[in-house]
This record gives C-alpha cells, sequence and structure tokens, in this order.
C-alpha cells in the first residue's frame, strides 16, 4: 500500500457504532512510521491505525468507504459462519463429505485445497444443470436490453 500526499482516506472512529459514521480525511505528510491527516491526526504507515498518544486509538483509516464495508461484510460473513459451525449440534452436516470437510480446513489454514475435491464438485454441479437449463439462461442473456 503506497499512499501520497493529497490522497482521500476514510477514517472511521473506534466507537463508530455508537457514533455510526466516518468521514474522509486527506494525507498531509508522509513520514518512515506516520502519516500526518488532516483533523490533526496521525496513522501509523503500516497498519492505519490512529495514533492514541499513549491511550487507546481513536480509529482507523481505510482506503475507500468502500473498502471499510467490505471488511464489515466480510466480519459478518465470518461471524455467521462461526456461529452456524458452533451450533450445529450432532456431527457434521450430511452433505458434507469428509473430503470437503478436509478442503474447508486447509481455506481456512490458508493452504491450497485438494484439487480433487475441487474437480468432484464441478462434475457434481454440472449434473445438476441441464443443457436446456443452459439454454434457457443463454436465451435469456440474448434478450436482456
Amino acid at each position: 500500500m503506497t499512499l501520497t500526499v493529497g490522497q482521500k482516506l476514510w477514517f472511521v472512529p473506534a466507537d463508530w457504532y455508537r457514533k455510526r459514521q466516518g468521514y474522509e480525511v486527506t494525507v498531509l505528510k508522509i513520514g518512515r512510521k506516520w502519516v500526518q491527516i488532516s483533523h490533526h491526526l496521525r496513522i501509523d504507515i503500516k497498519t492505519m491505525w490512529v495514533d492514541g498518544k499513549g491511550y487507546a486509538s481513536p480509529g482507523r483509516c481505510w482506503l475507500s468507504e468502500a473498502e471499510w464495508w467490505s471488511e464489515q461484510c466480510r466480519q459478518l460473513a465470518w461471524s455467521q459462519f462461526h456461529s452456524d459451525v458452533r451450533n450445529h449440534h450432532g456431527g457434521p452436516p450430511d452433505h458434507l463429505t469428509t473430503s470437503r470437510i478436509e478442503n474447508m480446513r486447509a481455506w481456512l489454514k490458508g493452504e491450497k485445497p485438494n484439487p480433487n475435491v475441487i474437480l468432484e464438485e464441478i462434475v457434481r454441479l454440472a449434473q445438476l444443470v441441464t443443457k436446456e437449463d443452459v439454454l434457457n439462461f443463454a436465451e435469456a442473456m440474448e434478450a436482456k436490453p
């Protein structure tokens, strides 16, 4: 991530859930560790967290409001996924094979999933789609203005 003087960033206060608003700030000066931004604040050049001057950080900057919202959606999806797994009692769901579960574990650890399982999924999905489905989809796409 490279910041430039004059660049606009999106600042979100640490207590945004109470205030329900972030706002745009401007990069004023870039140093080796700190970046001066408008509103008399400075952010850590690596983490984008605002300097709390010995106390808790008052917030964090993002490259854009869209980036911040994207992260909020990612966090919510993770929370819902975590909750679904935690609340699923009685062992794994019947539709999850051992290889699918192993692939999910690999993805969570940042490892590459087993390509054979991915291929199995593609074949399974291909069996669900008929030639008629494909023709109907193509027809609908051509009719779109």
